[in-house]
Order: C-alpha cells, then structure tokens, then sequence
C-alpha cells in the first residue's frame, strides 16, 4: 500500500498545481478525482465542493486515515471593511 501526501492549489492562471510529498502510484485516478473536484466546482460551486470534501475527509477520519492538521476554519468576517473601525497600523 502507498500514500500520496499533496496539496493542491491553483496559480495566477487558475490551473491546478499538485505538491507531491511522494510519488502517486497511480497518477491517472488521482488525475479523476482532480477532474471531479474541478467539476463540481464548475457546476456546483465553491459551497457544494467544500461540503463534498468536508464529508470525505470525514469519512477518511473514521476509516482511521491519519490527515495533515489543518489550521483553516470555516470563518467568514461578517463585518464589511467600511464598517470596520480604524487602527493605528491600518495606515
């Protein structure tokens, strides 16, 4: 058995960038998921595709697949920047 870590992240072009931490053993089904994600970003949008990798990753989890911690949380500002009060440092 083999295990990819990556990261994926989109460059100024918007093209999907893989980093590999190991070789992917089977690059054309990781090319298939990369494709799925792409499509139900394409078709669903960003909310839809986050709940779908959210519930994957869930999943991994309880099948016991060790996931790089993540620091991201779901936080959105909710206080628009012209409502916002000013700071020394904004300047």
């Amino acid at each position: 058995m083999s295990f990819v870590t990556c990261a994926l992240y989109y460059n100024a072009t918007n093209k999907v960038k893989m980093i590999k931490n190991y070789n992917d053993n089977d690059p054309q089904e990781t090319q298939e998921w990369i494709e799925s994600i792409e499509d139900a970003l394409e078709e669903h949008g960003y909310e839809r595709t986050r709940f779908l990798l959210e519930t994957l990753i869930d999943y991994a989890q309880s099948k016991g697949a060790r996931l790089p911690f993540n620091t991201n949380t779901p936080y959105l500002n909710t206080i628009l920047p012209e409502q916002q009060p000013e700071y020394p440092g904004d300047k």
